[in-house]
């Protein structure tokens, strides 16, 4: 059996209907894409899908502690996961409702150490406060939080690109 050595691993959550986005800013050509990065050290692929999760969700001022990993992983398990042998990544896919467990458990560890995220002013329970209490920092890997249509091949048309420029 060959093994097989990932560079990257991100998760990704949805529903039947919709997909949640991060909107990268800071990258030459601005994209939205779900959540993750390169593993470091002796990471496993879906510690690094969380870590890389807390990481953009948060930007919390500490090395995301091994312990927190641990037990998002122990207790949520993602419905799938799936590997892009091309460019050497993985993603795990995760519920909405397993969202909510995710940052549930967040929130309780912050909580009990006191740590502070700079994008809220409280640690979001649910999709709802992750989305629109999210604070703009220009700091933040991540600078919004959207929710897309769950379909193939999602194109935004040129005119609807041209209004939200107008609004700008």
């Amino acid at each position: 059996m060959v093994k097989l050595n990932f560079k990257a691993a991100g998760a990704i959550f949805s529903n039947n209907n919709l997909v949640l986005g991060g909107y990268q800013y800071k990258k030459k050509t601005r994209f939205v894409s779900g959540f993750g990065g390169c593993i470091e050290n002796l990471e496993k692929p879906i510690e690094t899908a969380i870590r890389e999760t807390i990481e953009e969700f948060f930007e919390l001022p500490i090395k995301i502690p091994a312990q927190l990993i641990l037990n998002i992983n122990k207790k949520i398990k993602p419905t799938r996961k799936v590997q892009n042998l091309k460019y050497k990544y993985i993603f795990y896919h995760y519920s909405f409702n397993k969202l909510n467990t995710f940052l549930s458990i967040v929130k309780e560890y912050l909580k009990k150490e006191k740590i502070k995220s700079p994008l809220y002013e409280e640690i979001p329970e649910n999709i709802d406060q992750l989305i629109f209490k999210r604070k703009n920092y220009k700091k933040a890997e991540i600078k919004q939080i959207c929710l897309l249509p769950k379909v193939k091949n999602l194109f935004i048309c040129q005119e609807f690109m041209d209004d939200i420029n107008k609004i700008l």
